[in-house]
């Protein structure tokens, strides 16, 4: 898997582009993550009410993409094998 490239856009500059999401859910789950990087599932759909955390990413996937950024998920190290938690962060997409 490659290196996780965290997105470093002006958080003034992300908030502002997130307001326009008619889905209020996405823009919540991804001002958490640009918050929290590296925030596990489990504790995302718990602090964030989001019932299904893959089904936001690939909704808002083509609206981040405009603004070059996407939300990727890596498989926490060391994870128990029943629990299988993910990782997630808000990444610059690679030019």
């Amino acid at each position: 898997m490659r290196a996780i490239n965290q997105a470093r856009i002006p958080k003034e500059k992300l908030y502002k582009f997130l307001s326009g999401f008619r889905a209020k859910q996405q823009a919540r789950v991804i001002k958490g993550i640009y918050d929290n990087p590296g925030m596990l599932t489990h504790n995302i759909c718990g602090e964030f009410i989001c019932n299904n955390l893959p089904d936001v990413a690939q909704k808002s996937r083509s609206k981040l993409l405009r603004m070059g950024i996407e939300l990727i998920c890596k498989r926490q190290s060391g994870a128990n094998t029943y629990m299988k938690s993910h990782e997630w962060y808000l990444c610059e997409v690679p030019q």
